[in-house]
């Protein structure tokens, strides 16, 4: 086993802490960068038969490793994808499959496994950190993933992985751990002004991709969720905060946002609206945000002193 540890410039101590493990366990590599790079980086640096992929504040059960490899080989399939387990301060919450199958095998893999399990904003949306992969797929294919999406990129590489596979094991076990406490430095809670862009970027880049490797138009119209999903989360980051609220950077995204004719068209639509109504009662409940509120938003967006009428 070959443990991967990439120290992307990190302000506080990390990087000497993954040193100091580096030099208790052998299998430990460490890798200092001066700019993130992240999982594309540690891909390109792995050297063994299958890669895991986990984010540096999420854990994982002790057999994922164990139990993932022999479900790849025992199936001989080219990735192994498995359950999680929603972690906070006060709750574990376990997201399974909840199917009798434990292999696809061919076009169910594009077809069925992936849009109604993995890219599925109920559950995942294309986690890279919920599977063991062949790294001979993902060579043989170039597939890696994209320097240029903030938001998104773990589905991006995803859409194109399982556009390829060919043999997919499922282990219906809650094997990784995912924290949901809130990190203000993490890159899905920290507010950033290219947040728009990032999210038009990413519908483009995944819709364009789509048609080569077989998506139905069905599989489309789940990337406009997708899409619809980072928005409404950066609404909600931003509104968390008095201070971004009040930020020059905050109101030209919410300016942004209301002249965003994609969006708009997409939201006028009840397939999209609905996800807004699941996205507050069941993602962000404990804000008092609701569908109404959200609306409310919307309509000051397009008011001259929508701003201050928001932070009243």
């Amino acid at each position: 086993m070959e443990i991967i540890l990439v120290d992307d410039k990190s302000a506080d101590s990390s990087g000497l802490i993954c040193d100091n493990w580096s030099e208790k366990d052998r299998r430990i590599r460490v890798i200092h960068k001066e700019t993130n790079e992240g999982l594309g980086f540690a891909l390109d640096a792995a050297s063994g038969e299958y890669v895991v992929f986990v984010d540096s504040d999420d854990y994982i059960d002790e057999k994922l490793a164990e139990k993932a490899y022999n479900a790849l080989k025992e199936n001989k399939a080219q990735i192994a994808v498995y359950g999680f387990q929603y972690v906070s301060d006060d709750f574990i919450g376990h997201v399974k499959f909840e199917n009798d199958k434990n292999l696809y095998c061919g076009r169910e893999v594009r077809d069925v496994l992936f849009p109604k399990y993995l890219y599925n904003y109920r559950k995942i949306i294309g986690a890279a950190w919920c599977e063991m992969i062949s790294t001979d797929l993902l060579r043989k294919n170039k597939i890696r993933f994209p320097n240029d999406i903030i938001t998104g990129e773990d589905a991006y590489f995803n859409i194109l992985l399982y556009g390829k596979a060919e043999r997919v094991a499922v282990i219906d076990e809650g094997l990784y751990f995912y924290n949901c406490c809130e990190n203000k430095n993490s890159v899905t809670t920290t507010f950033n002004n290219k947040s728009l862009e990032n999210a038009r970027l990413y519908r483009e880049k995944c819709a364009k991709i789509c048609g080569s490797l077989g998506y139905g138009q069905d599989f489309v119209c789940s990337i406009d969720e997708h899409y619809v999903f980072i928005i409404l989360c950066c609404l909600v980051t931003v509104m968390r905060s008095y201070e971004a609220c009040a930020d020059t950077a905050a109101a030209q995204y919410f300016a942004a946002l209301a002249g965003d004719e994609t969006f708009s068209c997409l939201f006028s639509q009840e397939r999209y609206r609905s996800l807004a109504d699941y996205f507050f009662k069941n993602i962000f409940s404990k804000d008092s945000f609701s569908p109404d509120i959200l609306n409310f938003l919307l309509s000051l967006l397009k008011e001259e002193n929508y701003l201050k009428k928001l932070i009243s």
